[in-house]
């Protein structure tokens, strides 16, 4: 996928200004960046002090920082959101025994 549609852009044009100088990078831009790549630095991009790429800590305190959803975490009411797939899972299998039982006993 062209990075301008992984960004969030139908066109490649902001990009494109950006790298040749026409425009400077805008701060939705580096927001942009930071949550498709949250191991970019927002510090590289926004001032180009540091490493351009964070250690994993420092990923994590900049997803923290700008609230971005770390998918390593599980959210706290996954449990429920799992609960009716778990529950239509339980059924299934339980129909699957009735119908073992069944058939054995008209055997």
């Amino acid at each position: 996928m062209p990075l301008q549609k992984k960004l969030g852009y139908s066109s490649h044009a902001t990009i494109y200004h950006v790298i040749n100088g026409v425009n400077s990078i805008s701060l939705g831009l580096i927001d942009r960046i930071i949550r498709t790549y949250p191991n970019i630095s927002y510090e590289f991009l926004r001032h180009g002090v540091g490493d351009v790429t964070l250690s994993p800590e420092l990923q994590d305190a900049q997803m923290n920082l700008f609230n971005i959803p770390n998918p390593k975490e599980k959210h706290p009411m996954q449990d429920w959101f799992d609960l009716p797939a778990q529950v239509k899972e339980v059924k299934q299998m339980l129909q699957e025994l009735l119908d073992i039982a069944r058939a054995k006993e008209t055997n």
